[in-house]
């Protein structure tokens, strides 16, 4: 009896071909998939870190801010007690600010440095080289130094209290009495390259990428004891 002959079955030039281009399909999808997983984690990085940026020198900002101009307590001639109250304890102007504080209740001054000497501390924000910088500008020998950087805009906008209840925001150029200031508003702004932004009202114009945008208001709260 002979033996039957075993039949090999195998894939044809078409069938071949046609799983390689599957193949090369899934590998694609798959690299593809890979791309749009690194590009949103950098954009993810990169949205972070400018709204750090943005909520550290917000958060600075605001404090020294509603610390300034609080009154410190004193004794008259007669040893009674009195409240020590600053004459002006804020002055600005749209990207500038300057704030007065007494070391007895604001030890230290914008900057982390303690005075022992000095009868006031006069904290000096300003922006300058995409960077807020500050200084003391009570000692004759002080120096500028940066806080914080990768900024590319700052504003600020002055609540002045008017006759009645009513409060108004102004530039500082409108201000007509800096003691009646309440308030400040304080606008920050930073490129976001490579993320998107919703569209929206900045602090500066004329950059030519997106930019983030952040505003708060601190109360000026101890004119008055």
């Amino acid at each position: 009896m002979k033996p039957r002959k075993i039949r090999q079955h195998g894939h044809s030039l078409v069938q071949s071909l046609l799983g390689l281009m599957l193949s090369m399909l899934v590998l694609m999808a798959a690299f593809a998939a890979f791309g749009w997983v690194q590009s949103s984690h950098r954009q993810l990085q990169t949205q972070a870190e400018v709204q750090q940026r943005l909520r550290t020198a917000l958060q600075l900002l605001r404090l020294r801010v509603q610390r300034a101009g609080a009154p410190g307590l004193d004794t008259d001639s007669t040893g009674k007690f009195k409240y020590d109250n600053l004459s002006k304890a804020l002055f600005g102007t749209n990207n500038s600010l300057s704030l007065v504080h007494l070391p007895s209740l604001t030890p230290a001054d914008c900057l982390g440095h303690e005075s022992s000497f000095m009868t006031t501390i006069e904290d000096y924000f300003s922006f300058s080289k995409q960077t807020l910088v500050c200084k003391d500008t009570a000692p004759v020998d002080s120096l500028t130094q940066s806080l914080v950087e990768g900024l590319d805009g700052m504003s600020f906008l002055y609540a002045q209290a008017l006759p009645g209840p009513a409060l108004q925001w102004r530039t500082a150029d409108k201000v007509t009495v800096w003691s009646a200031v309440r308030g400040v508003q304080i606008c920050l702004q930073a490129q976001a390259v490579g993320i998107l932004v919703p569209s929206a009202s900045t602090c500066i114009s004329g950059l030519n990428s997106p930019s983030v945008s952040w505003r708060g208001v601190a109360a000026f709260r101890h004119f008055v004891p």
